[in-house]
């Protein structure tokens, strides 16, 4: 396999897209938000059950403040309830936050990433790294960046700008999912349905 190879600057607008299609795509934080949502709503469920069960058993005899209580504990539950909008808020912040401090910076700047064929080298002026094809738990493209999911939880980020043309852009993430699937990665990927 000949070696492909990008070369960008990584950007804080990659990291928030990068933020945002791991809110949305990535299978592991989905997995967490629907469990998150599973709990919530047994909560909910739990509370309007012994609301209603004290209705039934006291009739009118139920102190008013309790039904309010209830009620204002199903709208605070509610209000809490992971959405997919709320963790896309969450992981920008904690993107944001990372991305301030002078360890995080160094993260930004000049960046490589060469395909070959033990797995994907990227190298920065801080340092460099291989991750072998194995490693790769999936691989998003979008319109404007590929992003390869690693474990840690870490994420590749490569804009589409890195590339002479689209064509360029399309091949070199074709290339890499059908490697990382040939070489035992994409644990992550769902099966489809």
């Amino acid at each position: 396999m000949k070696p492909l190879r990008a070369e960008f600057d990584m950007t804080r607008e990659d990291l928030a897209a990068a933020a945002d299609v791991v809110a949305d795509l990535d299978a592991g934080v989905r997995m967490v938000r629907r469990r998150s949502q599973r709990i919530f709503a047994g909560l909910i469920a739990l509370l309007v059950t012994l609301q209603a069960a004290a209705l039934v058993v006291a009739g009118p005899l139920v102190d008013p403040a309790s039904v309010a209580f209830t009620g204002a504990m199903v709208l605070w539950l509610v209000w809490l309830c992971p959405t997919r909008r709320s963790l896309r808020r969450a992981v920008r912040k904690q993107t944001a936050a990372r991305f301030s401090t002078a360890a995080g910076k160094a993260y930004l700047g000049p960046r490589s990433v060469e395909a070959g064929r033990d797995g994907l080298a990227i190298s920065s002026e801080y340092g460099s790294g291989l991750t072998t094809w194995r490693g790769v738990i999936d691989v998003i493209p979008t319109p404007s960046h590929l992003f390869v999911i690693l474990p840690g939880p870490a994420y590749l980020c490569v804009p589409r700008r890195a590339f002479d043309s689209d064509g360029d852009f399309e091949r070199f993430g074709a290339t890499v999912t059908d490697v990382v699937a040939a070489g035992g990665g994409l644990t992550g990927r769902v099966p489809p349905a």
